[in-house]
């Protein structure tokens, strides 16, 4: 064979080992891509705090204004289950307004009637965020427009509206939650809430940091209070965050706050939105307090480990 001919044969074997590459290279990369796809619509996984459970969380979305229904945590004395509502609100084109607001259902076949008085606390909160959303949604809309008359500037970050649950108990004695609010309004930075919900799991009552007492009268509340006051102030002294200044003496009030303690499987505990004691850099300081042996508490609220 000449060497003219050897060359082209020499080309065409190189053209063929080309062709098979790209080949293989097209069938990696659509390999890949359905790996990724999958991956995207996988929905990550969450632990409750107390059992360990692996449940499933609600897969993101921005066009569908209700997503379905899903179970949050498959084991506990309440069978719970979240729905998030996804609600946005633009302007030429421009968004001015998003909201992701969570509900959620608890039911229970042996006692419907504590599920029915939970559920309905639950609906009187929910409902209160929403009709709230009607006018965060026009300030939104009020702002982005005098941001664009009077600066000539389109850019804008949206308001927004966020809330969503961490279940903390869910036994035969207490079902506790908190439920976290995030509010954007413009500025640096939003503003972060927490309100904690505490259940008597056989009646469905909301409790109160009333009903935390024994009633044995052996303890007086204002004793049971200042008890409490003292192991949060030797409790921050031990944290590495900043505090306000004086903020001790905003800790009995802390306490008495509407929605401030939940009871958990490690004690009680007191939860400090950012400015109540300490700087928005703190963050949300939460105190746990054991209750095992904690002298006036209501064992019947206490946790059976």
């Amino acid at each position: 064979m000449s060497k003219k001919k050897q060359a082209h044969v020499q080309l065409k074997g190189l053209a063929l080992l080309l062709v098979i590459l790209f080949a293989i290279m097209i069938l990696l990369a659509m390999q890949l891509g359905g790996q990724n796809a999958n991956r995207d619509n996988t929905n990550e996984t969450l632990k409750n705090t107390e059992t360990g459970n692996e449940t499933e969380t609600l897969a993101s979305g921005t066009d569908t204004k209700e997503q379905d229904v899903q179970e949050l945590l498959t084991k506990g004395y309440f069978k719970v289950t979240e729905k998030v509502e996804h609600s946005q609100a633009e302007q030429d084109g421009i968004l001015y307004f998003t909201a992701n607001l969570s509900k959620l259902q608890v039911t229970n076949k042996d006692n419907q009637e504590a599920a029915e008085a939970i559920n309905a606390t639950l609906a009187q909160l929910e409902e209160e965020a929403r009709q709230e959303l009607d006018g965060l949604a026009e300030e939104g809309q009020y702002y982005l427009e005098q941001r664009v008359s009077m600066e000539g500037d389109s850019t804008f970050e949206p308001y927004a509206k966020e809330n969503s649950y961490m279940l903390l108990r869910n036994d035969e004695r207490v079902f506790s939650l908190i439920r976290y609010t995030y509010v954007y309004k413009g500025g640096t930075h939003g503003d972060k809430l927490a309100y904690c919900l505490n259940f008597d799991s056989k009646s469905g009552r909301l409790l109160t940091l009333a009903d935390l007492l024994d009633g044995n009268g052996d303890v007086s509340e204002e004793a049971f209070m200042s008890e409490l006051s003292a192991m949060i102030l030797q409790q921050s002294k031990e944290m590495d965050v900043a505090f306000l200044d004086d903020y001790e003496l905003s800790i009995p009030e802390l306490i008495r706050r509407e929605g401030t303690f939940a009871l958990t499987a490690e004690g009680l505990q007191i939860v400090a939105e950012p400015y109540v004691l300490g700087p928005y850099s703190s963050g949300m300081l939460v105190f746990t307090i054991p209750t095992e042996g904690l002298e006036g508490f209501n064992q019947e609220y206490q946790y059976e480990k």
